[in-house]
C-alpha cells in the first residue's frame, strides 16, 4: 500500500471507510492510522514558517508558508 496514495486520498477529504471500501479493500482502520503515524514521525522536526518574500519565480504559487527542515 503506498503510503502517499493513502495520505493523498485523506487529504481529499475521503473517510478511512472509504478508502477501504473503493480503493485498498485489503487494508484495515489501524493500517490508515499507522500510514498517518509514519507521515508524522517523517516530519516531526518540520517547522512551517510565514514567507514575507516570495521569490519572483514562484509567484504563481501566492501560498505565504514555506516548510523549512
Amino acid at each position: 500500500m503506498p503510503v502517499h496514495m493513502v495520505l493523498g486520498l485523506l487529504s481529499n477529504g475521503v473517510t478511512p471507510e472509504n478508502i477501504i471500501r473503493d480503493y485498498y479493500e485489503n487494508i484495515t482502520k489501524e493500517d490508515i492510522l499507522a500510514c498517518i503515524r509514519y507521515a508524522g514521525s517523517l516530519v516531526e522536526e518540520e517547522e512551517v514558517h510565514p514567507n514575507t518574500q516570495t521569490p519572483k519565480h514562484l509567484t504563481l504559487f501566492p501560498s505565504p508558508f514555506f516548510l523549512l527542515p
